[in-house]
């Protein structure tokens, strides 16, 4: 997937083999009218297919069969879809330009993907490795910016509402103390402001943190197709940060439940 060009328009009027070890004579024709010919064992059907380029997927309907297919890796011989989201795959192999690593069982199969992958291009591997770093770096300001968002109990309310009653209780027990002239019930009064204090922040604290995790989950659920959860699918680096770093300010929220797998 990251080496691979973008699903594109010269997809279209191809004739490609079903990867199948099995049925060897399963092709599929996609016209760029949108007409798609499914032939198994010299049998043909007609159906219809479409494509989302900005989505990279594509749907086939033929034979009854309505099928999901979202791309994930092409070469000048095969192309790779999974089904739905899912971890099972449809291997199309272009049988205009079929090489002789072209797979046709399993195990050459996975020798083939292995010898793509060890022979890929040094300088397009660092190109492409630079671009996911600075894309990692943007979804991290963008996950920041979310996190802002969802942040309803900030750091300065907390610190002001706290700083308001202690001044309100310091303020007491010195006033007491002044008219009084009784030491102790100033030093009482001053001891117990610090306490409401210190038990106030952390109970703010705890609050915000609670109100800004069950905030990002329903960011992320009104915002499914944002392209941060994408990206965060297919980087185990920026899901790592996300889950085990992320901060929002002083609050460190050490696990957070994402909704997505």
């Amino acid at each position: 997937m990251k080496y691979s060009k973008k699903l594109d328009s010269n997809f279209c009027d191809k004739t490609f083999q079903i990867f199948d070890d099995q049925i060897k004579n399963t092709l599929l024709h996609l016209k760029k009218d949108g007409t798609a010919y499914f032939s198994e064992q010299g049998k043909n059907v007609e159906g219809k297919w479409s494509a989302d380029y900005t989505k990279q997927t594509i749907n086939v309907f033929v034979g009854g069969m309505n099928l999901l297919l979202k791309y994930r890796y092409s070469d000048e011989n095969i192309y790779a879809f999974s089904l739905d989201e899912s971890y099972n795959c449809l291997i199309l192999i272009d049988i205009n330009n079929k090489s002789k690593l072209a797979p046709s069982t399993i195990n050459e199969l996975n020798a083939y993907c292995q010898f793509t992958e060890n022979n890929i291009d040094p300088i397009l591997k660092r190109k492409v490795e630079e671009e996911i770093n600075k894309k990692r770096e943007e979804m991290k300001i963008h996950i920041d910016n979310i996190s802002n968002e969802c942040d309803t109990y900030p750091l300065k309310k907390v610190f002001t509402i706290s700083g308001i009653i202690i001044f309100i209780a310091l303020s007491s027990g010195i006033y007491l103390m002044a008219k009084t002239r009784n030491f102790d019930i100033g030093l009482s009064m001053v001891i117990l402001s610090v306490i409401i204090g210190v038990v106030l922040y952390y109970f703010f604290k705890e609050k915000r943190a609670e109100t800004a995790v069950t905030n990002m989950k329903i960011w992320f659920k009104d915002h499914i197709d944002d392209e941060s959860i994408e990206f965060m699918k297919n980087d185990k680096e920026l899901k790592r940060w996300f889950i085990e770093n992320y901060d929002f300010n002083a609050t460190k929220i050490d696990k957070f439940p994402i909704p997505f797998t």
